[in-house]
């Protein structure tokens, strides 16, 4: 069974919240969409909130409020960081829950957020589209952000691995910007997986991507292992050259962020993209690749 029922978080901060027997979520009301925590009923919260932004009544500015998050990629300092702090539109259809958040201002593109709940399994599909209800075309990929709490470790695929004589040509690319220091000592190197291990006394901030067929994240923190899926569409084009994941951290936080093909956007038109969830329990932080490959070889 999944409940669904209008609750306060932070301060008096509206919320809906989403909860089964083994997972809930708290998705705001006041702003977004954002969801602002997922994790077991009672638990602690697997995302970050910045309560300064939740509180702040300031709405006329860009507030990041952590928790999960919908927007459109390349970032664009002309749109990304355009203010969502209006009320979010919210629709409830038996165990799916729909927030909205329409287009105001020089917003060009409406947020939706689909939430749909497995009753018995620690396990959400999340469902984001971006509607372009501007006047002109647009050229944008839907990009899903989640900010995880702090001193976890982030864990990201690396393209299946092989003999060099049947593999003469790439599999994959890493990407980097230009802060992107590769002797930073938070990298843990693997064969099949780079594991990054937040440190909230290193304040740089540092940014990767993959370039591959490759849709999944994860996250270990608080005894759990948050996992975010989704699906790569082979032979189209990604924004970031080329980049379908990628993992974001400063001292405050790791953000996992997966993405979708660029497309040319029409007036009227969407793009969907889709992310599943799952939270697995009784999950101590990865040392190497076979602790990796053991708790994730179920569900990826």
């Amino acid at each position: 069974m999944v409940e669904i029922s209008q609750a306060q978080f932070l301060n008096n901060s509206n919320v809906v919240r989403v909860a089964s027997k083994v997972v809930e979520l708290l998705v705001s009301l006041d702003f977004g969409p954002r969801i602002l925590f997922f994790g077991t009923p009672g638990g602690a919260n697997q995302f970050f909130v910045h309560a300064a932004d939740i509180e702040s009544k300031q709405t006329d500015k860009y507030h990041s409020y952590g928790g999960h998050r919908l927007w459109s990629a390349p970032e664009d300092p002309d749109i990304t960081y355009l203010p969502d702090n209006d009320p979010v539109e919210w629709q409830q259809e038996g165990r799916i829950v729909t927030f909205r958040q329409p287009a105001r201002g020089k917003q060009p593109l409406t947020k939706t957020m689909k939430i749909a709940m497995d009753p018995l399994l620690a396990q959400v599909t999340i469902t984001h589209t971006l509607a372009n209800t501007s006047d002109k075309p647009l050229h944008f990929a839907a990009w899903a952000l989640t900010q995880m709490a702090p001193g976890g470790m982030g864990i990201m695929p690396l393209p299946p691995r092989g003999e060099h004589s049947e593999n003469l040509l790439p599999t994959g690319s890493l990407v980097l910007w230009a802060y992107t220091n590769l002797s930073d000592p938070r990298w843990c190197w693997g064969n099949q997986y780079i594991r990054i291990q937040h440190d909230p006394q290193l304040a740089q901030p540092l940014k990767y991507g993959m370039a591959a067929n490759l849709g999944w994240l994860g996250y270990a923190n608080h005894n759990q292992l948050f996992l975010k899926r989704s699906t790569v569409a082979p032979g189209k084009t990604y924004p970031d050259r080329g980049a379908s994941i990628e993992v974001f951290l400063n001292d405050k936080m790791v953000e996992l962020e997966t993405l979708g093909p660029i497309a040319d956007v029409n007036p009227g038109q969407s793009v969907i993209h889709i992310e599943t969830w799952h939270l697995i329990d009784k999950v101590e932080p990865p040392q190497d690749d076979a602790d990796v490959l053991r708790i994730i070889e179920n569900y990826v």
